[in-house]
């Protein structure tokens, strides 16, 4: 049998055995806490965060102060775009695509409801000549070349909506009609006024002319002041 003091060694050393097993197994669980931490930590950093609160990023990816937008900033269910709504590639627009201070516009700036336009109200220019003016009772080089571009061409006559509209009237609303779908349709390149000044003949492309066709002769351009063409028309 053991003594007294025999014993009392034997229980102390299985304490100090039992107290370093438990500080093992408490390191491990540390070291395997922090190695969890610092995974989670890395994959946030390169994990988007879609946030809701003080940080204004609605279902958003790299988008400032926007709402279910994508590479964007003060915008609204937009694609890179700048303080825009409902809109791709545009800056200062609403349902539009790669325009400047638009509303449902494509590549237009200043515009409403236009495609390929500058300050354009359904594709018509505002606050702009609708049409540049060619004139051709002169007798120079560049003038008789004009002609000779118009000789040929098929026609068809567009009479203004106002049966007393003067000459300047007439233009305008020729120079309207040009930039319309059915126009634009239809290959008119431009026009110039019959006799009277009363309708607008109005060309196509050149060399288009067919047989059945209303086609422009010398007289019908000899008799004309001016040629008229759209100025901003695409």
């Amino acid at each position: 049998m053991l003594s007294a003091e025999q014993d009392r060694a034997l229980n102390k050393e299985q304490l100090n055995e039992s107290n370093h097993n438990n500080e093992v197994h408490q390191t491990s669980q540390m070291v395997v806490k922090a190695t969890v931490l610092e995974s989670d930590n890395t994959n946030d950093a390169k994990t988007p965060k879609y946030c809701c609160g003080k940080d204004k990023c609605c279902g958003k990816k790299r988008a400032l102060f926007s709402m279910y937008s994508m590479w964007t900033i003060l915008s609204l269910v937009s694609v890179t775009s700048f303080c825009s709504i409902l809109s791709a590639s545009s800056a200062f627009s609403i349902a539009s695509v790669s325009s400047v201070a638009s509303i449902g516009s494509s590549n237009s700036v200043l515009s409403i409801g236009s495609s390929y336009c500058f300050g354009c109200v359904f594709n018509i220019p505002i606050n702009q000549d609708l049409c540049t003016k060619h004139k051709l009772n002169k007798n120079t080089g560049h003038v008789r070349k004009e002609k000779e571009s118009l000789y040929g061409r098929a026609y068809e006559m567009y009479n203004s909506s106002s049966e007393l509209a003067s000459e300047e009237d007439l233009v305008n609303d020729c120079c309207v009609y040009m930039y319309s779908s059915g126009a634009k349709k239809r290959g008119l390149q431009g026009f110039i006024l019959n006799s009277n000044n009363t309708a607008c003949i109005m060309f196509g492309e050149e060399g288009k002319g067919e047989n059945g066709e209303n086609i422009l002769n010398k007289s019908d351009i000899d008799t004309a002041k001016n040629v008229f063409k759209p100025a901003h028309r695409r």
